[in-house]
């Protein structure tokens, strides 16, 4: 999961990620940030699931995390 995705570094990890087969979630508070996003994966053919939330909120980002975690079916710590 990427939090504050953007065309940063949170963009160059989701690569990193999606190089290596796995699938990518993303979380962001703009909608066409997130949808720049996943389109720049589409070429990887890896799933991904993109939420608009503000993580700041601790209820959100749980309920983000959960969400997540139930469209691409488990979450693995990874360090890159």
């Amino acid at each position: 999961m990427i939090v504050g995705a953007g065309p940063g570094l949170g963009a160059s990890i989701a690569k990193k990620f999606a190089a290596s087969g796995r699938a990518v979630g993303f979380v962001a508070r703009r909608e066409e940030v997130i949808n720049a996003c996943v389109s720049d994966l589409e070429p990887y053919g890896v799933r991904t699931h993109a939420l608009v939330a503000d993580v700041v909120n601790a209820p959100s980002a749980d309920a983000s995390l959960d969400a997540i975690r139930d469209a691409l079916g488990g979450a693995e710590r990874r360090r890159l």
